[in-house]
């Protein structure tokens, strides 16, 4: 029940090539034709309302820049931007508190502005939420149009592992891991101070705990959704990938996640039974909803998705 599979696929050109918008757009479609026939280009993407859902640490990136690509992509294809809504949960509190307390108020928020079917848009943390609100929530489903899971952490990680074991050391301090000194955990201290409850929500067992759950208590699961995609994401050069996710893609790899974003394995990023599509993306770590902060690369298929998130809603 728990088994997980995935199409290891590769984005064409050079190795040391950078691929531009266009290599990225034409990847994520040549994957959309493998695993369902394509529709057309949504007519008009403003007969949709978007919900953009941040992952762990949004709340503290949200004002530099996370979600600004695709925004100004959504925007620049005919979305009024009064239609984008972002959330961004607390990422100190856990899956559960989150999906109890901070979606149900931004769902109301919603719904209240209109009657137009609803697009999600959702990374990391924020996919397992809006996931997991949907499944406890199934009468809710009828407003959605489509869910797009962005790098979800459907089956943990195993640096959340790491994390969890280096704060029950004995003798740990108040503060979250400053022993480790590294630019990824100094970032979660300063975002956290010192609340576990996000990170240890993450951790592989959790994960596992949560999924056996909705496979036992929503056997339904989103079929009244009518487009559900994962991008799931992988960058096997962890040297250069975000400084904050250097190591974290160092450790997944010395676990044996060779396949990772710097956060996540690949394989952790999709459950089976959930999407009716699994796109993969090489080449791209973590921190692809800041794409413009970090590199060309990550802008461009920030643009690419976005294009495919449109095209998956096509009539």
């Amino acid at each position: 029940m728990w088994a997980l599979l995935l199409p290891f696929l590769l984005v064409t050109g050079p190795a040391n090539a950078l691929p531009s918008l266009e290599d990225y757009h034409q990847e994520l479609m040549r994957q959309l034709r493998r695993t369902k026939k394509p529709r057309p280009p949504a007519e008009d993407p403003a007969r949709f309302d978007y919900l953009l859902v941040g992952g762990i640490v949004s709340d503290y990136l949200h004002h530099v820049g996370y979600f600004r690509e695709f925004t100004r992509e959504l925007v620049s294809e005919g979305v009024p931007a009064k239609q984008i809504q972002t959330l961004f949960p607390p990422s100190h509190q856990s899956v559960e508190h989150n999906v109890a307390n901070a979606l149900p108020a931004a769902w109301a928020k919603l719904i209240a502005k209109s009657d137009r079917p609803i697009v999600i848009i959702a990374h990391s943390k924020g996919a397992v939420e809006m996931v997991n609100f949907l499944l406890a929530n199934p009468e809710l489903q009828d407003r959605v149009e489509a869910i797009h899971c962005i790098q979800g952490a459907f089956g943990g990680s195993e640096l959340a592992d790491f994390l969890m074991k280096e704060y029950d050391q004995p003798g740990r301090p108040e503060r979250l891991w400053p022993r480790t000194g590294m630019r990824i955990f100094r970032l979660l201290d300063r975002v956290l101070h010192g609340r576990i409850a996000g990170v240890e929500s993450l951790t592989t067992a959790r994960a596992r705990e949560r999924v056996m759950g909705w496979y036992r208590e929503h056997s339904e699961g989103l079929k009244k959704i009518v487009s559900k995609v994962i991008f799931t994401t992988t960058y096997q050069e962890p040297q250069k990938m975000d400084l904050r996710l250097r190591v974290g893609g160092n450790y997944l790899e010395s676990v044996g996640a060779l396949d990772n974003d710097g956060a996540v394995a690949e394989k952790n990023q999709f459950i089976t039974g959930l999407a009716d599509r699994v796109v993969s993306i090489s080449g791209i770590d973590h921190s692809l909803p800041c794409g413009n902060l970090i590199a060309r690369r990550h802008t461009d298929t920030a643009k690419a998705l976005i294009r495919a998130v449109l095209r998956s809603i096509g009539k």
